[in-house]
């Protein structure tokens, strides 16, 4: 709360420390309001408030929601460039954009914070040549004056950054393009199947260039769990809510994908296994639990735009269930309570 310093509603961060600066990019001064710094403190503001509510502290629920509330207001009233179809990088301590091309907004996609029109527009470029290399997204676009490929973070491809975009693309509804993200984050696996990397070149394929990036670190944890979560949260749709022993999960089918197999996907003291077969107009999905208790259920799929969903069956019995549109990508969920040591089974037919 007390890190907006001069007053204008946006955080500031810098120099504190040992940094000359502190945020994620440390390699270069972003002072003073960089827009990631922004979406981490909207997204903090918003789970402190939820989490007081949990704990009945009704006055600082309050308090940070309407901070998560003003913050969100000015991420897009400062920050989004109407000529760009952008958002600004940061604003400097005079008070002026700057209007450099960078990954960083991909944050404000990744917590979900704009309307889905301006995101769709954002994520159109992270998508084009200008960031996307078909191993992953640069970390500044390649027409910005400042981009360097052999950069650490002025160009240089990030799986974490990869992981902002392909988790935001299935949150809203961009579902061939996660996909896409997800195996381009496979693709840098080829130059180092044992490890994660921070950083890969971006201009020059790992592979091609035969030869290690000169910076970053070798083995990165965070590289490895953006990209878990691409796959879990984004791919498979899997929204659990373990408190109240629930969970949400409908992964997407494209057409090349054949089958999906989950193990032991824990959720509280539940573990869900799922397996999936698919054929030429169905989809037979069997979900298993162990552990404690049950599990409150709902499950499905997301299929491509141009498949018609006909039916669901569950356990041999057909059930109603309304079909929804999600950016013309039809979904089907049934609900159901599974119990541990029980399994169900789930066709869908479509055409």
């Amino acid at each position: 709360m007390e890190a907006d310093r001069d007053g204008d509603g946006l955080v500031e961060h810098g120099p504190e420390g040992f940094l000359p600066d502190t945020q994620w990019m440390d390699s270069y001064y972003r002072g003073k309001s960089a827009v990631d710094v922004q979406a981490i403190f909207c997204q903090a503001f918003k789970c402190a408030s939820e989490m007081a509510e949990a704990m009945g502290d009704e006055e600082h629920s309050k308090k940070w929601m309407s901070r998560h509330e003003e913050l969100k207001r000015l991420l897009v009233e400062r920050y989004w460039s109407d000529e760009l179809k952008f958002f600004y990088d940061t604003i400097r301590p005079d008070g002026t954009p700057d209007a450099s091309l960078t990954i960083n907004p991909a944050l404000l996609l990744f917590f979900n914070l704009v309307d889905p029109s301006k995101a769709a527009e954002v994520l159109e470029k992270f998508e084009s040549d200008d960031f996307s290399t078909g191993w992953g997204i640069r970390t500044r676009a390649k027409s910005d004056p400042e981009f360097d490929g052999k950069s650490y973070q002025k160009g240089g491809v990030w799986p974490l950054c990869t992981g902002w975009v392909a988790s935001a693309e299935f949150l809203y509804w961009r579902f061939k393009q996660g996909v896409d993200r997800v195996l381009e984050m496979a693709e840098m696996q080829r130059f180092s199947p044992r490890y994660f990397k921070e950083v890969l070149p971006g201009d020059v394929h790992p592979v091609e260039a035969k030869v290690e990036h000169p910076l970053g670190c070798f083995i990165q944890a965070w590289s490895a769990g953006i990209f878990l979560y691409s796959l879990v949260r984004g791919w498979l749709g899997a929204v659990p809510n373990a408190p109240q022993e629930e969970l949400q999960i409908c992964p997407y089918v494209p057409e090349t994908l054949r089958g999906i197999t989950v193990s032991n996907l824990r959720i509280g003291d539940f573990l869900l296994s799922l397996e999936a077969d698919k054929s030429e107009n169905a989809i037979k999905m069997r979900v298993h639990g162990n552990g404690k208790g049950s599990l409150k259920l709902r499950l499905g799929v997301v299929l491509p735009p141009q498949v018609e969903i006909r039916s669901l069956s569950l356990d041999g019995v057909e059930v109603d269930t309304a079909v929804e549109y999600l950016n013309h990508y039809p979904r089907a969920l049934i609900e159901r309570t599974l119990h541990s040591g029980s399994s169900s089974t789930l066709k869908i037919i479509f055409k």
